[in-house]
């Protein structure tokens, strides 16, 4: 397997911190370029770091432009030239499960880290997957965003990533004569403590313990996914099966 520069925003914990893990160990000449918005409340992300010496860390807070524009000058300091594949991964969810409850700023703040964050970064991205062959970004998205499936009411949460969803495809238009691979990615309902506060505030918890995944199953699938995509799926809505979702 040849060596890939990953970039992994949004790794502190959860489905971003086991990403970095499965890349890094898949192959000890990949570089790891993993993000938290907070380094000195990352203990799991530094740890694992102290362990695989291919795993960078960076800052990069999602809802702030000021972090976004110093990018360029962490990759700089560790010297990166090229991205071989972006995943974009940090979100929040935070929402109330009535939209009617829902303040302005719920959904602002949803809206800000869960869609234009991910936007701005791919921007600052995306000339360093310019630079190599594979030119792959994958937007961490949910099933709650497709619009064919709405089943589940998660007000602010699924109206920022149905957001999202029209920005990959935008990029995958706008680029897909670059050769780039531009996908949204449905990593299953996994059982996170983050997903399970929010489920909770929800009243789904029954719901969702009887449907959700292991982190562990969510990521093995999702870096296969990762590693299988070609040029031609740019475009597409995939869950971490491999499996297209209806918009």
């Amino acid at each position: 397997m040849t060596q890939q520069t990953y970039l992994i925003a949004g790794a502190t914990r959860g489905i971003g911190l086991e990403l970095t893990k499965k890349f890094a160990e898949a192959n000890s000449a990949n570089v790891v370029i993993a993000t938290a918005r907070d380094l000195s409340n990352s203990k799991g992300l530094h740890a694992l770091a102290e362990k695989l010496s291919n795993i960078k860390i960076i800052q990069l807070d999602f809802a702030s432009e000021k972090s976004i524009d110093t990018i360029d000058k962490q990759l700089e300091a560790l010297g990166i030239k090229g991205i071989d594949t972006f995943i974009s991964n940090a979100a929040i969810f935070e929402n109330k499960p009535s939209l009617f409850e829902t303040d302005g700023e719920n959904l602002r703040r949803h809206f800000e880290v869960n869609a234009v964050g991910p936007i701005l970064i791919f921007k600052k991205v995306y000339k360093y997957l310019l630079e190599k062959e594979t030119k792959k970004a994958i937007f961490i998205s949910t099933l709650a965003a497709s619009l064919s499936n709405y089943s589940i009411p998660t007000s602010s949460y699924g109206q920022s990533k149905a957001a999202l969803n029209y920005a990959v495809l935008q990029f995958s238009f706008e680029l897909k004569d670059k050769g780039f691979t531009i996908v949204a990615l449905h990593p299953g309902a996994v059982a996170t403590e983050g997903a399970k506060t929010a489920v909770i505030r929800m009243g789904l918890l029954d719901f969702f313990e009887a449907n959700s995944i292991s982190t562990d199953e969510s990521t093995t699938g999702v870096v296969k996914v990762v590693q299988g995509l070609k040029p031609e799926d740019t475009g597409k809505f995939l869950d971490y099966k491999g499996e297209e979702i209806p918009w």
